[in-house]
């Protein structure tokens, strides 16, 4: 009877950590592609106000899918990069914890 209970016990608190991996992940991916989108919407923004800027209207209503593309491929690149340095230097969660941290924001 005791080691039924233990065994169902072993069991259950297996299953609890492998939810507990998947949500751990899912939260470090989340972050990490948190992380990676502001640059690349930054720069995807940027391209098409430079674009219209340079090209006028008629330019941009022409040329829009090509700057589009150059600043979605150039900000994806710089938001991995950014990403990466951060997961590797600071970890995701204690980066996103210290700016989650701001006397600012808990008053």
């Amino acid at each position: 009877m005791m080691e039924r209970q233990q065994d169902e016990l072993r069991h259950t608190r297996d299953e609890v950590t492998l939810l507990q991996r998947w949500v751990a992940s899912g939260l470090l991916v989340t972050i990490w592609l948190l992380i990676a989108a502001s640059p690349l919407l930054l720069v995807g923004m940027t391209a098409m106000m430079g674009g219209w800027f340079v090209l006028g209207d008629e330019g941009l209503l022409h040329h829009w899918p090509l700057l589009l593309l150059a600043g979605g491929v150039v900000g994806a690149l710089a938001g991995c990069l950014l990403a990466e340095r951060i997961r590797r230097r600071h970890g995701l969660l204690p980066f996103y914890a210290r700016l989650l941290n701001n006397p600012e924001l808990n008053r």
